[in-house]
């Protein structure tokens, strides 16, 4: 449960397994607060402002907005539907790209396939809650069940992981998704109390949490 001013969770230890020439991430949030935050990304340590993956909340809009920029070459997409931030609802995003291209989901829709042309970067930083690149756009809501891949997510993948809002186990390949063990990230966020978040997906990139006492019952 971050606060929007001081809180977010480090994904630092996986940046060495992110492709991002191809991948995938997926994550579930409820907004408490109208302010444009930061959902995930990941960067390149120097010119971070024209080589990121990223997805946030724009509170302009009400609308997500992902993108995934090579060498300032971007390819956005912003969704159709508008959130309700306080109404107390869970979301679920997903984001997957390639060297040419990105497909995005929130809540089940997905987008056309949007373009890229751009060269994949080398990352160096990775954070959920937080701008990654400056210390800013902090979220306030609730995070949890953070999944991130070295394959590109088909359309249908995503639908399976979303499975009509409930959610599924991403160590195990359930329907359309069949990409297990391509996992490189799943940070569950079941410890409950502590700054430490386990990695389930067995590559043992522990994330780390800004602040202890971060934890609440309330999960989608």
């Amino acid at each position: 449960d971050f606060n929007g001013s001081s809180h977010y969770i480090d994904l630092i230890n996986v940046v060495g397994d992110i492709d991002t020439s191809r991948g995938a991430v997926t994550l579930w949030f409820k907004i408490d607060t109208d302010t444009t935050s930061q959902l995930w990304k990941c960067s390149q340590s120097t010119s971070a402002a024209n080589n990121q993956l990223q997805i946030y909340y724009n509170a302009t809009s009400d609308k997500v907005v992902f993108q995934q920029k090579y060498n300032g070459t971007a390819a956005n997409y912003t969704s159709d539907a508008a959130l309700t931030p306080g109404d107390d609802s869970w979301n679920f995003i997903a984001m997957s790209w390639t060297a040419e291209t990105m497909i995005a989901t929130l809540n089940g829709a997905t987008s056309d396939v949007q373009e890229q042309s751009g060269t994949p970067f080398t990352p160096g930083k990775c954070m959920a809650g937080r701008n990654s690149a400056v210390a800013n756009l902090y979220f306030d809501g609730h995070i949890n069940e953070i999944g991130m891949w070295d394959a590109a997510l088909d359309a249908d993948a995503h639908a399976a992981i979303y499975n009509s809002g409930k959610g599924i186990n991403l160590t195990r390949d359930v329907g359309n998704y069949d990409s297990a063990a391509d996992l490189i990230g799943y940070w569950k966020m079941e410890e409950n109390t502590g700054t430490t978040v386990v990695d389930s997906s067995g590559g043992g990139e522990t994330g780390t949490l800004s602040h202890s006492s971060l934890f609440t019952t309330d999960t989608n």
